[in-house]
Parts: C-alpha cells; sequence; structure tokens
C-alpha cells in the first residue's frame, strides 16, 4: 500500500504496477516510486514510534 498511496494528497493510485517506476498522481504529484512509498512508510515510522 505504501507505493499505491500518494504522499501529498493520500490517494490512492489502484492501477500501479510494478513496471511503472514514477508514481504520478491526478493532484499532480509526480515522483520516483520507491520514494514516494519511502516517505509514506517514515510517516508511518513516525506516527507509530510516535
Amino acid at each position: 500500500p505504501s507505493s499505491k498511496l500518494c504522499s501529498q494528497c493520500g490517494a490512492i493510485k489502484k492501477g500501479l504496477t510494478l513496471s511503472d517506476r514514477t508514481y504520478t498522481c491526478q493532484c499532480g504529484c509526480k515522483m520516483d516510486r520507491d520514494l514516494n512509498a519511502s516517505i509514506n512508510l517514515a510517516r508511518y515510522g513516525e506516527a507509530f514510534v510516535g
């Protein structure tokens, strides 16, 4: 789920495949999919750990 969640607006991109290397959201966010996922995971970790 971290790869499909937009790190800018929170929208979920259901059609994202492993071959899609760039994450592009309807809000205008466009970045490497791994960077997008790492931002989401970092936020999750901060919320979990505190």
